[in-house]
């Protein structure tokens, strides 16, 4: 198939970057879980020395937390896909559709392209989420538990974009959405 334009630049880059970036994910979510588990590590001892007026234990305890989710991190990504979504069922998948043209395929690797950037944008909606309860812990920079909820729903559902939509889909009853080339008049 061949590639112009917009559409197939957004499509090579994707494709090009997309086995690289997932390794890079994993590389930096072990160095992540590393420092949070050493810097969890020097909480817990600055408490043990400074008593009272050390750092609290609920920011300590969200620290190792952090920590294990970002060692595990695939792990704990695909468990809350599962507990939203209840599995991956056999055939799921977004039924957008562009009917008519020769350039169908084309327009379905772009919707491609476009589902594996918001897939990319969830991933780090649902990595920052650890960060934010973090600070709500030790109430900093204006976090709370509400924004690390939605940072973690949100990063799940758009790492899961694709359930999403065959979820809404078929609980609403929504008929795929046809785009077709003819006359607007």
């Amino acid at each position: 198939m061949e590639s112009r334009g917009l559409g197939g630049a957004l499509i090579s880059v994707v494709a090009n970057l997309l086995p690289e970036a997932r390794g890079l994910v994993s590389i930096v979510c072990y160095l992540l879980g590393g420092a949070l588990f050493l810097v969890a590590l020097l909480r817990l001892m600055r408490s043990g020395e400074d008593g009272l007026r050390g750092p609290s234990g609920y920011g300590t305890s969200a620290t190792f937390l952090a920590a294990i989710v970002f060692l595990t991190f695939p792990q704990w990504l695909d468990a809350w896909g599962n507990t939203l979504f209840g599995g991956r069922p056999e055939g799921a998948g977004a039924t957008l559709a562009y009917a008519g043209g020769d350039r169908a395929g084309q327009y379905e690797m772009v919707l491609w392209a476009v589902l594996k950037i918001v897939e990319a944008v969830g991933i780090l909606a649902f990595l920052k989420s650890w960060f934010v309860l973090r600070d709500a812990a030790d109430g900093r920079n204006g976090a709370t538990l509400g924004k690390w909820f939605a940072h973690m729903i949100g990063g799940v559902c758009g790492w899961h974009i694709i359930w999403v939509i065959d979820r809404v889909q078929n609980t609403l009853g929504v008929a795929p959405l046809r785009i077709s080339e003819g006359n607007w008049t």
